[in-house]
């Protein structure tokens, strides 16, 4: 899947948030690397809850694939169902099979054509005739060890700098240091940790912090998204909406640092929506 999809933010593990934030936040791709771990039972079911669609379809060949191969890749591009605005590949290692499957994953944005990922994944091996049939089919490999992996990825996929950071371990440090501000929002905003935690507070704070969302793989966590279909529809459309905009030196301000008008309830930079702060 484009990544777990979880159905109650305050149960989140701060792994999974801090992931969302890492793939839609606006920067450079090789800031927007999202390394996690996909785990399935020994029955073959995946061990997080997911929609039944065409990328479920392509997850479980994504397992199966883990079972003969340990180097996996996985490419869905824009478009769809939930009408990405961008394309993705998911690269596995297979770290173990003894009692299910373990891969260790890593989620990259892909900034290119439908028609250029048909080409790349069938340079990688694969056998695909229209972009559709990426989401359902994985791609194994045979390599000598992850640096072979990672090269034959680059060749394939270009964005040199997405896979030196991958070398570097830049992706896994980042995502260390996203997880420390997602756990210390969760912990600010909640008090004890486990009261309710709505969506549009949680962005807020995250943007106070300097990440702002660019709406990539899963759309924007702002209020004025939560409703659509897709991931965030998905996992934000049952949470309680109620942020609203500080008073600072007597004047109202967005998160975003965009000064409103008294009364207003949509920044008109940044999109974010609010409660009347009448």
């Amino acid at each position: 899947m484009r990544e777990r999809l979880i159905t109650d933010l305050n149960k989140q593990d701060v792994g999974e948030l801090a992931g969302l934030v890492l793939e839609n936040k606006k920067d450079e791709i090789k800031k927007r690397i999202n390394p996690y771990v996909l785990e399935f039972d020994e029955n073959g079911e995946p061990k997080f809850p997911c929609k039944k669609d065409d990328e479920y379809l392509g997850l479980l060949d994504f397992r199966d694939k883990a079972e003969k191969f340990d180097y996996l890749v996985w490419l869905s591009p824009s478009g769809g169902v939930y009408k990405y605005p961008e394309g993705r590949v998911v690269i596995g290692k297979v770290i173990n099979r003894d009692s299910g499957i373990k891969i260790e994953c890593r989620g990259i944005p892909l900034l290119m054509s439908q028609e250029k990922m048909v080409d790349a994944g069938n340079n990688l091996g694969g056998e695909y005739k229209e972009a559709e049939e990426l989401r359902k089919k994985a791609i194994g490999l045979i390599c000598w060890n992850e640096e072979d992996f990672w090269q034959r990825c680059e060749d394939a996929l270009g964005m040199e700098e997405v896979w030196q950071a991958i070398r570097n371990g830049d992706d896994v440090k980042l995502k260390e240091e996203v997880v420390e501000v997602v756990t210390e929002v969760r912990r600010n905003i909640s008090g004890d940790g486990r009261s309710e935690v709505t969506i549009a507070a949680f962005e807020g704070e995250i943007i106070r912090r300097g990440y702002d969302f660019g709406g990539g793989n899963h759309g924007t966590l702002t209020m004025n998204t939560v409703r659509l279909s897709g991931a965030f529809g998905i996992i934000f459309n049952k949470a309680e909406i109620g942020l609203r905009a500080e008073y600072v030196d007597g004047k109202i301000v967005c998160p975003c640092g965009e000064v409103l008008k008294e009364g207003q309830t949509k920044c008109p930079k940044c999109g974010l929506k609010f409660v009347s702060n009448s």
